[in-house]
């Protein structure tokens, strides 16, 4: 009789994971099987080069602008440790476009190769250790800067389409008991450790800053420099997080699972102004003073029946309120409103057979009624209408997945205050290895209208709820156990809405709007076997 595998070689086969999305997820390996009181380690690597053809991307373009081209890529080296009652993780990655470095590296080049992630793990109690007397499926705090996740991405992913990804400097104490989890995260961040320096004023942010229309200084000794673009938040928030603290419950019920979640953020207070034209100081409070946004609300998702004996519907849905204070609004501001009530509804459901599956969806964001001034150039002026702010921001997830690949939504970009209406249908068909999947949006306001007055002029304009409409398609081919290609196209029928609701004087942009893109994903598994037949 033979045996297909042997011992030893089990212990080192571990399992990639893959992202049920058009983007492939880099996770690192897990085990199938470890021996109790035996060390495991994983060392993973990832290379992962994407080619960009960009005409429209993010913002419509003018219809005789060129497109941008370039190829970006990113190197993880991933070295993991697991024994007993403790998981480590450290993820080493790099992060440039080719060419961005010359052949022979200056000295005063700057540098992108940055410590992802390195978190440790360890288990306080679990019933597996038969000495502890608090029986508990698991216990346990984890510590570092890592990445967070829970549910679809929604509201906190790690956006690995971007290839620097996201991720906190934090702790969660984490909760598993019979189908009950709860976790509880916190986060405190910090400029600097230097002596000299009082209070806790906190200025989100890694670079130093710079004169101009789009940069910011600040011209008290007693403040680090601002960061300038927008801070690693999901909907282009100029100002990182100063902490934050959350609760996170679910419960599973057979194919059922129900969460809640309340997540509040604070952001340290500041003031503008502006000595000269083209120069804008935003200086931060020196104090311990913040203003605070509370996220609360659940979700469920559920599955029903099985694709291989007929049609399997997984349906999910979810509710989500924002309230508190405005983290972009200044406190010398004199538009706008600070007071937040906002809201985030959802519900998709897809139906699978065989190689087949096809769902429609729905997300509504809400926003602001929105009055647009065009100004000099081609930028416009844009100011919320009402006594409270309603524009919804979905903190810090992943909107590649959800609200088109062309990322025109909660991006770095930005969103328009008039909030998002998103109706959409995806369709996939997947074989061996590999799957062809489309998707169609169809992008509106929150119901809110939009008036836009060319500069020095008195006539408003209505103009519509409209967005536009995207389409985006992929192919994604498993070429081998460590590697993926895929190519994606997406193609934007953008209005006079979208346009000046993102900044953009209307005439300046055009209509048809594309993107596509190669990338290539190697994802090596250093310690991988492969099982071996042992004769008797």
């Amino acid at each position: 009789m033979k045996k297909y595998y042997n011992f030893n070689a089990l212990l080192l086969i571990m399992s990639i994971s893959t992202s049920f999305q058009a983007f492939s997820q880099f996770v690192p390996a897990q085990p199938m099987l470890q021996l109790p009181g035996v060390p495991l380690w994983t060392i993973n690597a990832q290379v992962r080069p994407r080619g960009e053809i960009r005409h429209g991307l993010a913002n419509p373009v003018a219809p005789d602008a060129p497109p941008a081209a370039f190829v970006s890529q990113r190197t993880n080296l991933n070295l993991g440790f697991r024994w007993d009652k403790l998981n480590f993780n450290m993820d080493m990655r790099d992060v440039r476009v080719w060419g961005q470095d010359a052949s022979s590296i200056n000295n005063a080049d700057g540098n992108k190769l940055f410590l992802h992630q390195a978190w440790g793990e360890f288990t306080l109690a679990t019933t597996a250790d038969t000495n502890c007397k608090l029986k508990i499926d698991n216990f346990s705090v984890k510590v570092g800067r890592q990445e967070i996740m829970y549910e679809d991405s929604r509201l906190l992913g790690n956006l690995d389409w971007l290839q620097q990804g996201r991720r906190h400097d934090a702790a969660i104490v984490k909760f598993l008991h019979k189908g009950y989890q709860a976790d509880m995260g916190f986060a405190y961040n910090q400029n600097t450790d230097a002596f000299g320096y009082t209070g806790t004023q906190y200025i989100g942010g890694n670079g130093v800053a710079a004169p101009g229309p789009q940069g910011s200084i600040t011209t008290n000794a007693a403040y680090a420099p601002t960061w300038v673009g927008p801070a690693p938040s999901t909907n282009a928030l100029s100002n990182q997080y100063k902490w934050f603290q959350y609760l996170y419950l679910a419960r599973r019920f057979n194919q059922t699972r129900v969460s809640l979640m309340v997540f509040k953020d604070d952001f340290q207070k500041f003031v503008n102004s502006s000595p000269s034209p083209g120069v804008f100081i935003r200086t931060y409070s020196a104090h311990n003073d913040v203003k605070s946004r509370v996220t609360f609300g659940g979700q469920m998702s559920t599955q029903i029946g099985n694709s291989s004996e007929g049609i399997k519907t997984a349906i999910s849905g979810g509710v989500y309120g924002q309230m508190g204070a405005n983290p972009r609004r200044a406190e010398n501001a004199t538009a706008g409103s600070d007071k937040l009530n906002a809201a985030h509804a959802f519900a998709y459901i897809t139906f699978s057979k065989g190689k087949w599956s096809l769902g429609p969806g729905y997300d509504l964001l809400t926003g602001n009624s929105t009055e647009i001034t065009g100004a000099a150039g081609s930028a416009v002026t844009n100011v919320s209408i009402g006594s409270e702010n309603n524009q919804f921001d979905p903190l810090y997830g992943t909107p590649h997945r959800w609200w088109g690949y062309m990322d025109y939504f909660y991006v770095g970009t930005g969103a328009p205050t008039a909030g998002l209406s998103n109706y959409y249908i995806k369709a996939k068909y997947t074989e061996n290895k590999w799957f062809i999947s489309a998707d169609l949006h169809h992008f509106m306001t929150a119901g809110k209208t939009v008036r836009y007055r060319a500069s020095g002029t008195d006539a408003w304009q209505e103009l519509g709820q409209n967005y536009g409409q995207e389409l985006d398609l992929i192919f994604n081919y498993q070429a081998n156990r460590f590697t993926n290609v895929e190519f994606g196209c997406s193609f934007m029928l953008a209005t006079e809405t979208l346009a000046a609701s993102k900044g953009f004087k209307i005439g300046t942009t055009g209509e048809f709007n594309q993107w596509g893109y190669l990338m290539i994903n190697i994802r090596p598994d250093f310690l991988f076997q492969k099982p071996v037949a042992i004769k008797n």
